[in-house]
């Protein structure tokens, strides 16, 4: 990992704001520079450069980096930090570390991202309400309390508390606290509801209600939301991945679905009525058909656009046996096909689902003949038993 700057605030810093203790932003102080990282001969360091201009520790970082050493650089003899805080480390610097240390160099897709930027925003929040400012003051009983703030479902909690268990596994690993007191928290255990898929009807009205789009746009608008739903019901799309569908993913009458961690494509086929009202779409950007065209490609400000248009279609187009919602385009996808015979395994890789498994708990009921086959094979089990079975007459005392 290259070698990163930020600077180390003194209590008697005018410049450091209330909520940051170290803000790599404020530059015009004259706080010491500090850099850590990863160098070729020293491994991990985290050393003060002993300089207060950005330029120059630039320079020096940039001496270390290249000789592999902090040691390549005669005129500065680099001290052991002071320690400011009696060896305990703020939890601000923790964060900052964590996003550069994990979130940037594990890459992670920016839904991913943002996802651990909320959790991170919510757990400074509850520090700063208990008066919190370093790492090493949380414990099981304190991270308990956070996690009986949340509101949400089992399944949304349990993805919360392994980013939670994340951030403080990084902290045992950057020497920050001995122990992750994340570690021995219980999950929720999510409930497996059978999935609802739309029923032909509701789809009908669906239709319908896209072409009628509600709005003074109708006219612009009605195609665009009328071929965003087509391409959900007969991809299984997420929103987000019908939201940024572009051009090149569309191969003659094939959606590109994702690739497989072996590099091997998997594509989907429309029917015609599904490529004919893409092909209809103008372009934003020359290449995206669902773009809002505002300059904004935030995953979560496009995906809210498009369940606002969708909830006006589902207003109109109700009344519905379940609460309508875009997933259920990815369920009617995932049933149908089971309805008609397709194998799970070919769903489950249509769907992207890394086991079987995974289709079948969800989608078990909708498997054509899964009854039948049942019923047959408890027949034939006891066929053997059915041809020595004798009904007892009844004796005449009884009577």
């Amino acid at each position: 990992m290259p070698l990163q700057l930020w600077k180390r605030h003194t209590k008697s810093c005018r410049e450091k704001n209330s909520v940051a203790e170290y803000d790599q932003s404020l530059k015009r102080c004259k706080c010491p520079i500090h850099a850590w990282g990863t160098l070729r001969n020293d491994g991990f360091v985290r050393a003060s450069t002993r300089e207060s201009v950005w330029e120059r520790a630039e320079d020096i970082k940039r001496t270390w980096e290249e000789a592999g050493t902090r040691s390549a650089e005669a005129p500065v003899e680099v001290q052991p930090e002071p320690d400011l805080h009696n060896g305990k480390t703020p939890f601000e610097t923790a964060i900052a570390e964590f996003k550069v240390g994990y979130i940037e160099a594990r890459k992670l897709n920016s839904s991913t991202a943002y996802k651990y930027g909320i959790m991170l925003k919510q757990l400074q929040a509850f520090a700063r309400a208990l008066g919190f400012r370093y790492v090493n003051e949380f414990n099981l009983a304190t991270l308990q309390q956070f996690q009986n703030s949340w509101r949400m479902g089992a399944r949304a909690a349990a993805k919360k508390l392994e980013q939670v268990r994340c951030f403080f596994r990084f902290c045992v690993d950057r020497e920050f606290i001995p122990n992750n007191p994340a570690e021995k928290m219980h999950a929720p255990t999510p409930r497996v509801t059978a999935k609802e898929p739309f029923s032909q009807a509701e789809l009908e009205r669906i239709y319908v209600g896209c072409r009628q789009y509600p709005t003074t746009k109708a006219d612009r608008e009605a195609p665009k939301v009328y071929a965003f739903v087509l391409l959900m019901r007969y991809t299984g799309f997420r929103i987000s991945d019908a939201a940024f569908f572009s051009i090149d993913k569309l191969e003659g009458t094939h959606a590109f679905l994702y690739m497989t961690k072996t590099g091997d494509p998997v594509y989907v086929p429309l029917p015609d009525f599904v490529v004919r009202a893409l092909k209809a779409l103008p372009l934003v950007r020359e290449k995206y058909f669902f773009m809002t065209g505002r300059g904004s490609e935030r995953l979560e400000s496009i995906t809210d656009v498009w369940r606002k248009k969708l909830k006006r279609v589902f207003q109109v187009a109700g009344p519905f046996t379940s609460t309508p919602h875009p997933h259920r385009f990815r369920h009617t996808f995932a049933c149908d096909l089971l309805q008609k015979g397709v194998p799970v395994d070919d769903v489950a890789i249509l769907l992207g689902h890394s086991d079987p498994r995974i289709t079948l708990r969800h989608y078990a009921r909708w498997i054509k003949g899964r009854q039948d086959r049942l019923d047959n094979l408890v027949k034939e089990a006891w066929k053997a038993d059915a041809a020595h079975f004798q009904i007892v007459p009844r004796s005449k005392k009884s009577a």
